[in-house]
């Protein structure tokens, strides 16, 4: 009752409001003014009826005075931004029900679902205009894949880890860009407070890491103390930072090469013995002192009598090939993070959390606009994601009124 008053005393406010725009209104000369057309405005206090003018310039038409408002469709800039909020953090028909629940507003998940699919296109454009304040900081960029369940169609023709070959998902790389101005008293590294932003994509390798680079650039990697990129090793990675990341500092997270010595003390006699046991200690040991390279030279010697030498010598590979990217000593004396945590709770939280619940199945459009608001929305950024939309309105009636 509360709502549905507030929003019958604004009725005659708000076409005031549209009525005076209409009349200062000056079209360009090839428009003509057709009619005076009926929209029912939804917002926050529930909905109003407005008439405004509707202009028409050959087949296309627009009503001047919902830019000026900055509708979205038939939405207040407020619900709008609301609805994006909260199909960003749950699935549409959750952001419905929380809508009901957090502000007494009643709209259906279908609407919700279209209005996203509208405006999410939007957001990677007005990323690449967007230059955020460059700070003199460590600057560490990750990137990691995590599978997306997709549509049937989505999913043709492309190999996957099902008994027929065939997938059920595709890969969304995720990549993250944060800061680091400081250590604690025991010279751990301390990620600063809310600098973590986030990319999202379902292009191949190349393009991602273009994408990645110019999110760096955005964050002010020009003006970076250092760049440092942590990857779990995976060749697309290191080929990325290759061509985008050329002068960064490389850092095999931690807990990836702890895993392929745990895979390598299998091979050679077992992780679960108690030679195994000892072993493994021994060399997360040597990780933690540099001596990586000790670790290859040992377990080289013991490859005529290892229980499978095809897998100890594929991890002994994966090890040589990082060597120089397993310092860890070093890294860690210079205040370094050595681990990737941040990129692969990102793939859970930002990804994994909304894309992949129960029943959900994208189109590689849906689920790319999807992404991208979801990172703005992780990323603090989409607020002003918002207000640019709003900027962009008013400048849509700039652009056809005439000329002075």
């Amino acid at each position: 009752m509360i709502l549905q008053s507030a929003g019958q005393l604004l009725q005659p406010i708000i076409q005031a409001v549209v009525d005076q725009f209409d009349a200062a209104f000056q079209p360009a000369v090839p428009q003509r003014l057709v009619e005076r057309r009926h929209l029912e405005v939804t917002g926050l206090f529930g909905s109003v009826h407005i008439l405004r003018n509707y202009y028409c310039q050959g087949a296309r038409g627009h009503c001047p005075a919902d830019a000026a408002l900055g509708l979205e469709g038939s939405y207040t800039p407020a619900l709008a931004r609301m609805m994006y909020r909260a199909a960003a953090k749950n699935s549409y028909a959750e952001a419905s029900q929380d809508l009901f629940e957090y502000a007494g507003v009643q709209v259906c998940d279908r609407q919700i679902q279209r209005l996203v699919q509208e405006v999410a296109p939007a957001v990677a454009p007005w990323l690449k205009t967007r230059q955020d304040k460059p700070e003199s900081a460590l600057m560490y960029v990750s990137g990691d894949g995590t599978g997306v369940p997709m549509r049937q169609e989505e999913l043709a023709g492309r190999k996957g880890k099902q008994a027929d070959g065939s997938a059920k998902t595709r890969e969304a790389k995720l990549g993250c860009v944060f800061l680091q101005t400081q250590v604690d008293a025991k010279g751990h590294p301390v990620r600063k407070e809310d600098s973590t932003t986030y990319l999202g994509s379902f292009a191949g390798a190349a393009d991602f890491g273009l994408l990645l680079r110019q999110e760096a650039q955005r964050r002010g990697m020009a003006q970076a103390t250092k760049i440092i990129f942590i990857g779990d090793g995976a060749a697309w990675i290191w080929e990325l930072v290759r061509v985008n990341f050329p002068g960064a500092i490389l850092i095999l997270d931690f807990y990836h090469a702890l895993q392929h010595v745990h895979g390598l003390v299998d091979a050679l006699c077992g992780k679960e013995t108690t030679e195994g046991q000892k072993r493994i200690k021994l060399w997360k040991g040597w990780l933690l002192k540099d001596k990586a390279g000790q670790i290859v030279q040992q377990a080289k010697a013991q490859l005529e009598r290892c229980l499978d030498r095809e897998k100890a010598e594929k991890e002994i590979g994966y090890l040589e090939h990082n060597l120089a990217r397993m310092t860890y000593r070093t890294f860690r004396q210079a205040g370094y993070f050595i681990g990737s945590g941040v990129v692969e709770a990102g793939c859970k939280t930002v990804i994994g959390q909304r894309m992949k619940c129960s029943g959900m199945f994208w189109s590689e459009e849906g689920g790319q606009g999807m992404l991208d608001l979801r990172c703005a929305f992780l990323s603090n950024r989409l607020d002003a994601f918002c207000q640019a939309r709003a900027t962009d309105h008013a400048a849509q009636n700039d652009l056809l009124k005439l000329a002075a």
